[in-house]
């Protein structure tokens, strides 16, 4: 769903109690309040007490790829769960990438056309500068037109 011009992304959150068993059960999950979800490699880290690096992703609890947070509430012995679709942050991430990427090249573009029309410019004055001295060398000296064409 877009909102705002954002792609809004699916997440599943779920409770889990110190001892690895899930409280809170989803409706699209094959998981039951009670279910020991120590498989599932964040409560895994949870239940033997390492942190859980957000960079990695893992399959969750409906076995989709995921990326996962852990906040963990030491008073009552709950750790909250949640987690994203690891595709679904990728294509986001993706498509801003793109953009940049067109944006990038279009700037490079508008400055390569910049630079030849002033390289342009440059290589005709020089043009006409070097003609100018060739007449001159030739014992000419006539007024010229092409200064004011210099000029302009």
């Amino acid at each position: 769903m877009l909102v705002g011009g954002y792609q809004l992304v699916q997440a599943n959150s779920y409770l889990v109690d110190s001892g690895g068993s899930l409280i809170t059960a989803l409706d699209d999950s094959s998981f039951e309040a009670g279910d020991l979800m120590t498989r599932i490699f964040v409560v895994k880290a949870m239940v033997v007490g390492e942190k859980w690096p957000h960079k990695k992703y893992y399959r969750g609890i409906n076995s989709d790829m995921v990326f996962g947070s852990l906040s963990k509430v030491d008073r009552i012995g709950l750790g909250i769960f949640t987690e994203i679709n690891r595709e679904d942050v990728l294509q986001s991430v993706f498509i801003l990438f793109t953009k940049v990427v067109i944006l990038l090249a279009l700037v490079v573009i508008f400055f390569l056309c910049l630079g030849m029309r002033m390289l342009k410019l440059v290589i005709n004055s020089i043009d006409v500068i070097s003609t100018d001295f060739k007449r001159v060398a030739k014992q000419d000296y006539t007024f010229s037109v092409s200064i004011g064409h210099l000029v302009r």
